[in-house]
């Protein structure tokens, strides 16, 4: 009887043993999936706090076109602003010449320009820059003076012929315009002359 009393305690040491151990690895897998299952939650509930950045250069604003203005280096107290409005030819005033080293007006000049002044009168709202130009004898200082005088002698006569000075704008340009680039008597001639042309 002692010998079955001590056989059934090392049965049931036995079954507490091995409940243990089955309670050890039931704990370790439960533990081992909690943690599996926590990270894998974790990674699907992870929402960015801020969107990704995406490096997208933007393309440089496209420059604007700007019409080129006349630029004279302006020694001249009445040599006009470089920043004036554009002026663009009409075929309705004609240009005048001027003989070598001079600004007075020709007889010819003057009965061009009561003709431009006719067409200023009718187109009483337009506004004009007489251009002073030069060949390309002397130098780049005596030109502008010129073509400034030149500009002046036909802004003077319109004002004769009864066109409003506020109408009327000068400049010179001295011998940077050549309307006819060759070096001679022929092409000098053509480029010693005064515009008027109409401001936009």
């Amino acid at each position: 009887m002692f010998f079955e009393f001590k056989k059934s305690l090392s049965v049931k040491r036995s079954l507490m043993i091995l409940m243990l151990i089955g309670l050890s690895v039931m704990l370790m897998i439960s533990g081992c999936a909690r943690k599996t299952g926590a990270v894998k939650s974790q990674k699907l509930d992870e929402t960015p706090s801020q969107p990704a950045k995406v490096d997208v250069q933007t393309p440089p604003a496209p420059v604007e076109q700007v019409a080129p203005q006349p630029s004279v280096e302006d020694d001249n107290a009445n040599a006009q602003d470089a920043t004036k409005p554009l002026a663009v030819a009409s075929s309705a005033i004609s240009s005048v010449y001027f003989s070598f080293d001079k600004y007075d007006l020709s007889d010819e000049a003057r009965e061009t320009l009561k003709k431009n002044a006719l067409w200023l009168r009718d187109n009483a709202t337009v506004k004009v820059i007489v251009e002073g130009n030069c060949d390309e004898r002397g130098t780049v200082e005596y030109n502008l003076a010129l073509g400034e005088k030149r500009a002046k002698s036909v802004k003077d006569y319109y004002i004769s012929l009864g066109i409003p000075a506020a109408r009327i704008q000068t400049i010179s340009y001295g011998e940077e315009r050549p309307v006819d680039p060759a070096h001679d008597e022929s092409a000098w001639a053509k480029n010693r002359r005064s515009e008027t042309n109409i401001l936009k």
